[in-house]
């Protein structure tokens, strides 16, 4: 429900803040004013470095361009928890190394100081929602700092959703910073703190760092994984609870794309077609794990899948530690034989099942 203030407060304010993993939003030396936001983005906007800006409407549509400058503090307030975009809107947030820019929790302390004046306060995971991009075009997210986040039964912190993902403008997402955030499974999906199941085809989800979420990353078959993300922080100590990339299997795959990522397994939750005479193709040293049931199934039409043979590529149970770490997030487990289906050649009609396997605990 909309709140019935037409102005916008303005507070000053001045903040002592702590270090975190690296530089992940705020200044020290910045006096920063605090402006309550209670109306939408029906224009273009632009929220300029020194202010915290407070989120307390919902839900809060963003229908213009809204552009914010290199470290910008974003907060989420209880009564304004979800951002949506709509009608034209478009965020274009381009922090830098040294002035990141921050959506985080309006009871989180470590950036920009107490905002709600109740003393030491300590934000948790799923303290906001999500902001959700809504099918609209070209969003640009550039050294950004994502925190609290995941309330809901999406569980996702930030939503990249395209209707059409093939025919739309591609989002960018690089050199950013997931952490506290939730994820999870719902209905069978996976949603990671980032969302990026329906993000147009060609978008770019480069160099960003995902630690302490419970799902990180989330994607779809329309652009490709490079190996430049990383799945713990700075000193290495800390990961997601279930450390992975997540694919949900709702698409064939239909163009051509690569997986590249080394540190963490990509991890299926259904049936996988490679179809279209499209590549798929798996960098060396990959490790791709499926859930029960789930095969990868390499059509007839002149489809292929690049590399799979290599002895550095493996393909194994979701339930398989052993390789690349806990992706379930249950704790020490192995795989057992039948955990999943197999790779299914069907110009062959053959399961693949080489002398040297590099496929382990499936049904064939």
């Amino acid at each position: 429900m909309k709140k019935p203030v037409n102005a916008l407060l303005c507070l000053c304010l001045l903040v002592m803040l702590s270090g975190c993993d690296g530089n992940e939003g705020g200044s020290s030396d910045v006096n920063y004013q605090v402006v309550w936001v209670t109306d939408d983005i029906d224009t273009p906007t632009t929220w300029t470095f020194g202010n915290i800006y407070v989120i307390y409407t919902y839900p809060f549509y963003i229908n213009d361009v809204l552009t914010l400058e290199p470290g910008v503090i974003v907060k989420f307030h209880p009564d304004g928890d979800y951002a949506v975009l709509y009608s034209g809107g478009k965020i274009d947030a381009r922090g830098t190394a040294s002035r990141p820019i921050v959506f985080t929790s309006f009871r989180d302390d470590e950036h920009g100081g107490d905002t709600n004046g109740d003393g030491p306060s300590w934000a948790a995971k799923g303290d906001w929602m999500r902001i959700d991009t809504n099918g609209q075009p070209g969003s640009v997210f550039r050294h950004c700092a994502f925190y609290y986040g995941g309330a809901s039964t999406y569980y996702s912190t930030l939503r990249l959703y395209h209707a059409v993902p093939e025919s739309s403008t591609p989002d960018s997402v690089t050199d950013c910073v997931f952490a506290h955030n939730r994820g999870g499974t719902s209905s069978g999906y996976f949603y990671g703190a980032l969302d990026a199941t329906y993000a147009a085809a060609g978008s770019v989800i480069t160099g960003n760092r995902f630690y302490d979420n419970i799902f990180p990353l989330s994607i779809g078959p329309y652009y490709s994984i490079d190996d430049s993300n990383m799945f713990s922080d700075a000193a290495g100590s800390i990961n997601n609870d279930c450390n992975g990339i997540f694919y949900n299997a709702n698409e064939d795959f239909r163009w051509d794309i690569s997986w590249s990522e080394t540190e963490v397994a990509f991890a299926i939750n259904d049936n996988l077609w490679i179809t279209g005479n499209t590549d798929f193709t798996l960098g060396s040293n990959v490790v791709v794990k499926f859930y029960p049931s789930s095969i990868l199934n390499i059509d007839s039409d002149g489809s292929s899948l690049v590399n799979y043979t290599s002895p550095s590529v493996q393909f194994t149970s979701y339930r398989d530690d052993s390789r690349k770490g806990d992706t379930n997030g249950d704790g020490p487990s192995s795989g057992t034989n039948n955990d999943w289906g197999g790779i299914y050649l069907d110009a062959s009609s053959t399961w693949y099942s080489p002398p040297d396997s590099n496929v382990f605990y499936d049904s064939h």
